[in-house]
């Protein structure tokens, strides 16, 4: 029986920081009492049958708008060539889950990129 082709991703291979009032001079690690936000939870359930008729290999950027209680959006930065697994891969996005940054140990407001390879065999 051959195996059926499926989306693998990887854990996050990068991800860069910046807090939404200080986006372009506090980029990366935040010193002291601060802390960047961090991914806690991000499940990648296996690619749908209808959307593997073609092979694509592909890193997409994530951009996430993380709010002071955890919760996140997320923007497709460099989508795959693929609009329906872009639709896809944002839906699946709205389900991970984040610890805040942390600005004099209080939770604040942040953006967090992450490049999350995508591959359909």
């Amino acid at each position: 029986m051959e195996d059926a082709p499926v989306a693998q991703t990887a854990a996050p291979s990068s991800a860069s920081t910046a807090s939404d009032d200080h986006a372009g001079s506090r980029k990366g690690t935040i010193g002291g009492g601060d802390m960047s936000a961090r991914v806690i939870a991000n499940v990648m359930p296996e690619l749908p049958e209808s959307l593997r008729d073609k092979p694509l290999e592909a890193t997409v950027v994530v951009r996430f708008a993380i709010a002071a209680d955890g919760n996140a959006t997320a923007t497709l930065i460099q989508a795959t060539p693929d609009p329906r697994i872009n639709q896809w891969l944002l839906g699946v996005f709205k389900h991970w889950r984040f610890f805040p940054a942390l600005r004099d140990n209080a939770p604040v407001a942040s953006t967090l990129e992450i490049r999350q390879p995508v591959s359909v065999q």
